[in-house]
Order: structure tokens, then sequence, then C-alpha cells
């Protein structure tokens, strides 16, 4: 299957930025700085789904982590998981950890765009496990993929409705066939 980052719109991106910031003696140009810290790495981004993947190829794919329900767990505010702890993850654990709720995630990025603005922080902390730091661009990278699970669970959801359809569904296999083809 292609994978590669999906072009969808980001909760952090340098755009959102003043394009320099004046300090007592110069200006400084801090749009690359901001571009850096909220880039997934290349070897991340390779796990999304790519939006011209077929919608077949994507009900089969299972290799992003879980989602984090709200009604699954009491969160912490958004805003004091966001720090300048030191970062200390793993590329396994933040595969295998859930992904925050779209909802925590949203109040995290209006939050993290508030502090970027007066003290640039260096960490997220992950909802759940305390003392488990990640970069700034986890954010990005949880919101890209909620957005590849959501659009997987619904057509995972289209394809049992129509194989539930008794003989109407017998035509799955034509379904199936188009989907194949269907980005």
């Amino acid at each position: 299957m292609q994978m590669c980052f999906p072009s969808l719109p980001l909760p952090l991106s340098s755009a959102q930025y003043p394009s320099t910031i004046m300090t007592t003696d110069h200006p400084i140009s801090i749009n690359g700085i901001y571009d850096e810290v909220v880039q997934v790495p290349n070897y991340l981004e390779a796990i999304i789904p790519c939006p011209t993947t077929t919608i077949i190829s994507l009900i089969a794919y299972e290799g992003l982590p879980p989602l984090l329900d709200n009604a699954m767990i009491d969160l912490p505010p958004a805003a004091s998981c966001i720090g300048n702890n030191l970062v200390a993850w793993t590329e396994d654990g933040l595969l295998q950890l859930p992904v925050p709720p779209r909802h925590w995630l949203g109040k995290l990025g209006v939050e993290l765009n508030r502090r970027l603005h007066e003290s640039p922080p260096v960490s997220l902390q992950h909802p759940t496990i305390p003392n488990l730091y990640f970069p700034l661009w986890v954010v990005n990278f949880w919101s890209v993929l909620w957005n590849a699970a959501e659009q997987r669970n619904w057509w995972i959801t289209v394809q049992a409705w129509v194989r539930n359809q008794g003989e109407q569904g017998a035509e799955i296999g034509k379904v199936n066939e188009l989907l194949q083809r269907a980005p």
C-alpha cells in the first residue's frame, strides 16, 4: 500500500506566526524555527495513508495507533501537558499509545499556539502517561492520525452496511472491486 503524509490542514504551522520577532538588538526570523518545531519527521510521515490510497487498501490498513475516546478516561487539561521538560520518547511508544481525543487535541492546539507567541515550550506530555514527553510536532502527528482513522472507520462501516444487506449484500464483490479503484 502506498503510504505518505496527507496534505491536510494542521493545527500548527509557521504561516500562523509573524515572520520576525524583535529582540533588543535586531529582528530574528522565526518561521524556519517553527517549521522545524512542528514538522513531523519523514520516517513517521511514511506510516500515514496517502489521500490517493485506494479505499479498500485503507480499510485493510491496520498500522494506525488506537484512538482514545473522550469517555474512556478523565484527561488532564491540555494546557497542563505543555511545558519545557526534556523530551523523552520512543517511536514504538508513540505508535502504540492511544492518540488523544480530537476535542482535547483542539484545545491543545489553541493553547500551544498561544504559548508559542509568548515563551515557546519545548515538549508535550502524553495526557495518560505522566513524565512521557514528546516534541511539539506530535500535535500535528496525532491530528493527522485522527483524520486517517476516522476515514478508515467510516469506510469500514460502509463496507459492513453493504455486506449486511441480505441478497443485495451479494453485490459486495462489485462494491469491493469499485473500492479498489477509488482513491
